[in-house]
């Protein structure tokens, strides 16, 4: 009895063994064909930049198929920052208080813009290759315009009737009517102007990386938002309102960019958030005559 015991014993260690031995084998058989994977893929993992450039090759190619023209665009990525300044009207009252009494300015509690009306236009001469500069003149007499050195005129695309300025920042242009100054011209007169202002801005977070110009048209591109036979005038990176919170407007880094429809020559804008790539939803009134 003792001896049969023991064969059984011994027949079912072998079969334990034979089934590890199994185990093992199908184990090391699993690690070699990944390792034939991994091994065939590597060229593929180390040409990922040429698979990218391929990718990118083909929606040039698209784009052109299009007849879509472009501006000068870099593949070179940037960075940006998540800005952030109060709500309120402070200024206005030190804008009331600068400007000459040469003028009627209109406020109101429910916007945080003044409407200047001179009282006496502003000849800007017969020289239409000077109008320009002597509106910039005027622009940055602090008599005239409440912190006037703070604008950059914008190459507009609208009539000469406006003359669009945008304010200036340590981190760039801020593109928003928050921040804008329009200057109305009449029979070759300076005769009112819009202003808004901005106060200083501040960094919520540490800088980071942004989307090329590249990118932000290829993600117009993608998206559908670049239409057949237009040309994109150009594409320059600025600030854009993200959102209104507890007091505060969030500005964020943005490629606006402007298109315009090759038979009709009508423009509009888009606008594409730098840090994410998505196309942001703008009011194409709000964004006429920004910057080239």
């Amino acid at each position: 009895m003792k001896y049969i015991f023991l064969q059984v014993s011994k027949e079912v260690y072998l079969m334990d063994f034979k089934r590890i031995e199994c185990i093992f084998l199908l184990v090391f058989v699993a690690i070699n064909i990944f390792l034939f994977v991994e091994i065939f893929q590597a060229p593929k993992l180390l040409n990922g930049g040429h698979t990218v450039n391929v990718q990118n090759n083909d929606l040039k190619n698209e784009i052109i198929a299009d007849n879509i023209t472009l501006p000068k665009i870099s593949d070179e990525q940037g960075e940006g920052y998540y800005l952030a300044t109060k709500e309120g009207h402070s200024w206005i009252s030190k804008a009331k208080e600068q400007l000459s009494n040469n003028c009627t300015i209109v406020s109101s509690k429910d916007t945080d813009a003044i409407i200047v009306n001179l009282n006496k236009p502003v000849d800007l001469g017969n020289n239409k290759n000077k109008t320009l500069s002597n509106i910039k003149s005027f622009v940055l007499n602090t008599r005239n315009v409440y912190q006037g050195g703070k604008y950059k005129y914008i190459d507009s695309t609208a009539d000469k009737s406006t003359y669009i300025f945008a304010q200036k920042s340590k981190y760039g242009l801020v593109t928003e009517n928050h921040s804008q100054l329009s200057i109305v011209v009449k029979n070759n007169h300076i005769v009112s102007y819009m202003q808004y202002y901005v106060a200083p801005l501040n960094t919520l977070r540490e800088k980071q990386a942004t989307i090329s110009s590249q990118a932000a048209i290829d993600a117009l591109y993608t998206y559908s938002e670049l239409p057949n036979n237009s040309h994109v005038l150009w594409i320059s990176f600025v600030y854009s309102k993200l959102i209104t919170t507890r007091g505060s407007i969030i500005f964020i880094p943005t490629w606006l960019v402007a298109i315009q429809n090759s038979n009709n020559k009508f423009t509009i804008f888009k606008r594409v958030n730098a840090f994410s790539g998505n196309v942001m939803t703008i009011d194409n009134e709000e964004d006429k005559g920004y910057i080239k």
